[in-house]
Parts: C-alpha cells; sequence; structure tokens
C-alpha cells in the first residue's frame, strides 16, 4: 500500500510540476518540491508519513 502511494505521489508532482514549468517558464528543479506538497495535500499525506516514505 505505501508503495503504491509513493509512486501515486510521485506520479502526481511529476503532472503539477510538468504543467506549472510550461504555464510559468519556472525551472523544473525549482517547481518540485512545490509540487510535492501539492500533491500531498490532494492525496491527503501528512508531513511525517512522506518524509518516511521517502526514507526508508
Amino acid at each position: 500500500m505505501q508503495k503504491e502511494l509513493k509512486i501515486k505521489i510521485e506520479n502526481l508532482a511529476m503532472e503539477i510540476t510538468l504543467r506549472e514549468t510550461a504555464e510559468t517558464g519556472e525551472d523544473y528543479v525549482k517547481a518540485i518540491p512545490r509540487a510535492l506538497d501539492k500533491a500531498c495535500k490532494i492525496l491527503k499525506v501528512d508531513d511525517k508519513e512522506f518524509i518516511k516514505m521517502f526514507t526508508t
């Protein structure tokens, strides 16, 4: 379950990053952290759960 959620977060963050960089011209690397935050909010994943997911 956790692996599936991690993949969903990554995919959604990628979509958000691509859309926002295309719309704003912002640097891709700079847009990634904000996109990850947005993806977590959309999928209702809190910060602690997110950090645990990517550190284990």
